[in-house]
């Protein structure tokens, strides 16, 4: 059984620039979501970073409510931020009737699209893989197709139970970190040809 977030748990960007249009970003957001709440140090050990390429981003990200100051951990160096999402989910408020917001969803779902060709490149070539079966793990596809608003709605409903289960999920031995990206956008209809 997987918890629903409440209303209130979400947190909506208006502005998905700030956070999104940038990978590194929303790597620290995905990763946060995962594996939170993290140091810097920490973040830059699951990202493979340098921990100084990490402070600007945080501090947007923090500016913009989107993470928090969790707590302090106490090392022999020295006392660790940790850092957590704010919300339980971060979502982007599509207003399409304004250019400029428009523009913003553009280049950050473009951002989610090049990570995910960079995860799943590094997905063809990992030991963990699985290409069949009910435990496949790599997959990609693309499909058109006429739908009309039920198919669409039940569609929805099934990515939001999708969401959940990505959402409700916790580090364990016994499982592996998975990367889920998926877009649904109408296309232009051209008109019918004429014999």
């Amino acid at each position: 059984i997987y918890n629903v977030m409440a209303q209130e748990d979400i947190k909506w960007l208006s502005d998905p620039v700030q956070i999104l249009a940038s990978a590194l970003r929303g790597d620290i957001l995905d990763t946060l979501m995962v594996s939170g709440p993290l140091s810097v140090s920490d973040l830059a050990h699951e990202l493979a970073r340098p921990a100084d390429s990490l402070y600007y981003h945080i501090h947007k990200m923090l500016d913009a409510g989107i993470l928090k100051k969790h707590s302090v951990r106490k090392t022999i160096r020295r006392d660790e931020i940790l850092y957590h999402v704010a919300a339980g989910r971060v979502r982007i408020r599509y207003d399409l009737e304004n250019a400029e917001i428009r523009e913003m969803v553009r280049k950050a779902v473009g951002s989610m699209l090049r990570v995910t060709k960079r995860d799943f490149d590094n997905g063809l070539t990992s030991e963990d893989a699985v290409t069949m079966g009910p435990s496949r793990n790599i997959r990609g596809s693309r499909f058109k197709a006429w739908l009309s608003q039920e198919e669409i709605a039940k569609i929805n409903e099934l990515m939001t139970s999708v969401v959940e289960i990505l959402l409700s999920s916790r580090r364990t031995d016994d499982r592996r970190l998975h990367a889920f990206t998926y877009v649904l956008t109408p296309l232009e209809e051209r008109p019918a040809r004429r014999n």
